[in-house]
């Protein structure tokens, strides 16, 4: 029997025996529809909890590759690397400490340095997925029975581009939205490359041969903070909203901070709270195989993202 057969028997047992014994509980993970995680930022010395209802009813893969990350505490303590009025990025770039941080902001070349010796990719992919810390759903090949073979480190898109249906109720783009992020530009010798990958869903025995551009997401997640985003609901995975009214008042709160902090430092001139960053991405992906240049807005005073709690699996 598999360890995850015990852990679902012993979970059951668990549940029967309440009446005996309540402590029972502890160590079951019992999974739900509508997870919750809290993630709380920092801007200016101040935390804002923002809690997420996840829909992993509709969205199972990317909603398990979400909390695997946020249980390896893979988050925590990272920035919001890439921003602008209707997307903030987050999931690549460890936070050192303010004093770095101001100084390679300062410092012509400094931000390129810093995301460089910060990024997230090495442990994602040293010590999560080659570690089994992660569940596959993207494979290179695969197997006479169509199953997937030689699994990549990265997640399968489900979105309608890459043929991922929801009959009813999919998540729409607005104000709090949670998506996974991928590069769409991933390139190969500087071309955009056509590569085939095998994924395999909750849903299918059978794994079935996409676009590898669809299914490259990694740890990477955009937050979107405008009433529009420049992320399509067709091509990036929305797998969570905001998780009441309540969070979305503290997202206007961490906002008007952010304006706030532009109009003291910057004479309302919201162009010199970000810097526009050339880095190389993607160093270790195993199908373009060279990565990808990217440009990132880096903003001047850093939003922390603290940590990415689970409330509810």
């Amino acid at each position: 029997m598999s360890i995850k057969k015990l852990t679902r028997v012993a979970c059951v047992t668990a549940i029967a025996g309440i009446a005996v014994f309540t402590g029972a509980f502890s160590g079951c993970t019992i999974e739900t529809k509508h997870p919750h995680v809290e993630i709380t930022i920092e801007f200016n010395e101040v935390e804002y909890d923002l809690e997420f209802q996840l829909y992993r009813n509709m969205y199972p893969q990317t909603v398990k590759h979400f909390i695997e990350l946020a249980n390896a505490k893979f988050y925590d303590n990272t920035i919001i690397h890439n921003y602008n009025s209707r997307d903030w990025y987050g999931g690549g770039y460890s936070f050192v400490d303010e004093e770095t941080y101001k100084s390679a902001y300062d410092t012509a070349g400094g931000l390129e340095d810093y995301l460089i010796e910060n990024s997230k990719e090495q442990t994602y992919y040293e010590d999560l997925f080659q570690k089994g810390l992660l569940t596959p759903s993207v494979y290179k090949t695969f197997t006479e029975n169509y199953k997937g073979d030689t699994p990549l480190s990265t997640l399968i898109g489900e979105f309608s581009a890459n043929d991922h249906e929801i009959q009813k109720g999919a998540l729409t783009s607005q104000l709090g939205a949670l998506r996974m992020y991928y590069h769409s530009g991933k390139t190969y010798d500087g071309e955009k490359t056509s590569e085939k990958v095998w994924v395999e869903t909750t849903r299918d025995d059978e794994a079935f041969e996409r676009d590898y551009g669809y299914n490259s997401a990694t740890s990477m997640f955009a937050v979107q903070v405008g009433t529009s985003s420049d992320l399509t609901t067709s091509k990036y995975c929305i797998f969570g909203h905001l998780n009441s009214d309540a969070d979305l008042e503290k997202l206007e709160e961490l906002k008007d901070a952010i304006a706030d902090y532009i109009a003291d430092a910057f004479a309302d001139d919201s162009s010199d709270f970000v810097q526009t960053v050339e880095v190389a991405v993607d160093h270790y992906e195993e199908i373009a195989d060279k990565g990808t240049d990217v440009s990132y807005s880096v903003t001047a005073k850093p939003l922390i993202v603290k940590t990415v709690k689970v409330l509810k699996y």
